[in-house]
Formats: C-alpha cells, sequence, structure tokens
C-alpha cells in the first residue's frame, strides 16, 4: 500500500486505505485508515498540536513524538511509542 507525508501547518485531510502515515508540522487534521499486511503499517507523528483520527487494520506501529498530540483510533490494537509531552491517546 502506499504511504502519505503530510508537513507544514493546518492542512486538513482525509484518506483511506494507506500503508504508512508521517506527520510534520502543527494543526493538521488528519482522518486515516491505515492498513498493515504483512509488515506493520508505520505512523510517526512529530510537531505539535496535531489531531488524528485512524482506523487500524492488520499490524500497525504508532509512533507519537512532540507536544499536545491528539491521536484517537479504533480497529486493531497497534503498537504505540510516545516521546514528548501533553499527548492524549485514547481508543475510540
Amino acid at each position: 500500500a502506499s504511504s502519505l507525508e503530510v508537513s507544514g501547518a493546518e492542512n486538513r485531510v482525509a484518506v483511506g486505505h494507506i500503508g504508512g502515515l508521517a506527520v510534520n508540522g502543527s494543526g493538521h487534521r488528519i482522518n486515516a485508515e491505515i492498513r498493515g499486511e504483512g509488515q506493520p503499517a508505520t505512523v510517526a507523528i512529530y510537531g505539535a498540536e496535531n489531531i488524528l483520527q485512524l482506523d487500524l487494520e492488520g499490524p500497525v506501529s504508532v509512533e507519537v513524538n512532540g507536544i499536545g498530540q491528539q491521536v484517537a483510533w479504533e480497529g486493531d490494537e497497534p503498537e504505540i511509542s510516545t516521546s514528548g509531552t501533553d499527548h492524549r491517546i485514547e481508543r475510540k
């Protein structure tokens, strides 16, 4: 599956069925369907105050870095790692 990289500030993105997501910058609002097939799909979040709504299927690794990220996910349980401060990560 293809992957997506979002950078800059305050982008609004809705995308389905991708195999990877990289987010840099701040103030993005992203809705994405992430699909891991065999190898885990990777979601890497950097920057500050991004808001992500993720629908996960299969093995997925989520890396949350920076400040004040908000990640809500549903579907299969991901492997989550964090660094930084003030994140909110929750199952929808």
